[in-house]
């Protein structure tokens, strides 16, 4: 059972980072991927934005970060995504909140 499901990550990890997006895409869908499935025993918001900034790392790119101010909005956010009922907003938001453009 474990193994069917380490598989079918794996092969939906890699279709996202095939996907013909920009790199900022592709590194919060990363992230809300990893944050949705729970790949991890705990910390997996955490752990999901360590993952997606990796990513941008190898691609020269800034870095995710959800900063103070946003921590309260963000928390509600997930929720819908988790249960099907987002509209791109929170993809929307972390584009616009989260991603770190210096």
């Amino acid at each position: 059972m474990l193994h069917c499901y380490l598989n079918d990550c794996i092969i939906y990890i890699d279709a996202i980072l095939h996907e013909n997006a920009d790199d900022v895409d592709i590194a919060i869908k990363l992230c809300l991927y990893c944050m949705r499935t729970q790949i991890f025993n705990d910390g997996n918001k955490r752990a999901s934005v360590i993952i997606a900034n990796h990513f941008m790392i190898t691609k020269g790119q800034v870095l995710l970060a959800i900063t103070q101010n946003c921590v309260s909005e963000f928390t509600c956010l997930p929720a819908a995504y988790y249960e099907d009922r987002d509209n791109g907003e929170i993809m929307e938001y972390m584009r616009s909140c989260c991603w770190q453009t210096f």
